[in-house]
């Protein structure tokens, strides 16, 4: 199963956001156990760093990007993305490259927040918490016991 990840999912780990946190942490677990594969989209680095170095400074969220990147897999955005994601005309220009580049990998679920901005997305945008829901509803899988 391939996951695209949402730059706001990540901020939930990076930034212990306490409401937020546990099931954002799910989604390595099931890439340890080799159930899904994680997929973020180039950009969403940037974005990463930008916020986390001020919570958090600069070296340490280097260090932060460092000990996770080996976990997930990027998807590069090109000239071609970002002039397609234009003249799809959605709302926020970023969630659309985000559904762009879920489109270039075949992702089966985007993982998000914000799943509201993904209206006109035709793959599935879930929050964390929903997608656990529906993957333990469908394929009998949990990970509720199971530590990052």
């Amino acid at each position: 199963m391939k996951l695209l990840i949402d730059t706001n999912v990540l901020l939930d780990v990076f930034l212990c956001r306490e409401q937020f946190v546990a099931d954002a942490k799910k989604l390595f677990i099931m890439k340890q156990f080799r159930d899904a594969e994680l997929w973020i989209a180039a950009q969403s680095y940037t974005d990463l760093y930008y916020v986390g170095a001020k919570a958090h400074g600069s070296a340490h969220m280097q260090e932060i990007l460092k000990e996770v990147s080996p976990l997930l897999n990027v998807c590069s955005i090109d000239g071609a993305d970002i002039s397609y994601a234009l003249s799809e005309q959605w709302e926020d220009f970023e969630d659309c490259l985000i559904w762009r580049a879920a489109k270039k990998i075949k992702a089966d679920y985007i993982v998000t927040r914000n799943t509201a901005d993904f209206v006109r997305s035709d793959i599935p945008a879930l929050t964390p918490a929903q997608f656990f829901s529906t993957i333990e509803a469908e394929q009998n899988l949990t990970y509720e016991e199971a530590e990052f």
